[in-house]
């Protein structure tokens, strides 16, 4: 076979192996019950999760906008159409995120929560729904803080639904998150 048959046969093995993960991973990502005002339903946040797998063409066009200036080292990418986050799966939150923000993206968009688990994660990777959970004997001081803000992402419904997932979220102090 030639040399542009096998890469070819190559990614198609890779999609297809990207699928089933996606697939499977969708099977156990979890939607968290706890979601505060104006949530989208689970169906829908289901259906934004496809918008997760991105081609090998789509990774690198997400490279060449939001990391243009550089790779930086990273233990695990996670590739958005919008955004690019490095994400530490030891610790289960991202350790920093990277994307343009230009005046066109800053639009109006009502505020929809979508917490869930990101479905291209282990469940040995990701934090979970309970790690946010308030407990009944204690008060809740630390909230799902979002790295990449879900106002930065108002371009679509996905965009902003993706901005939900756990993977895109660090425990921040309550009165921090809610208030500065």
């Amino acid at each position: 076979a030639s040399l542009a048959g096998r890469q070819t046969m190559k990614t198609r093995s890779l999609l297809a192996f990207a699928l089933v993960l996606v697939t499977a991973g969708t099977a156990w990502a979890e939607y968290c019950k706890s979601q505060g005002n104006n949530p989208v339903p689970a169906a829908e946040a289901r259906k934004h999760d496809k918008a997760l797998l991105l081609s090998p063409t789509e990774v690198t066009a997400a490279e060449d906008v939001h990391l243009r200036w550089g790779k930086p080292g990273c233990q695990r990418y996670l590739y958005h159409h919008e955004f690019v986050l490095c994400y530490d799966t030891e610790r289960r939150v991202p350790v920093w995120a990277a994307y343009q923000l230009a005046s066109a993206d800053i639009k109006k968009l009502t505020r929809r929560n979508a917490f869930r688990t990101d479905p291209r994660l282990l469940p040995e990777e990701t934090a979970t729904c309970d790690d946010y959970a308030k407990r009944p004997t204690q008060a809740r001081d630390f909230d799902r803080g979002h790295t990449v803000p879900n106002a930065d992402m108002n371009r679509s419904k996905v965009a902003q639904a993706n901005t939900y997932l756990l993977s895109n979220m660090t425990p921040q102090h309550l009165r921090f998150n809610e208030g500065v």
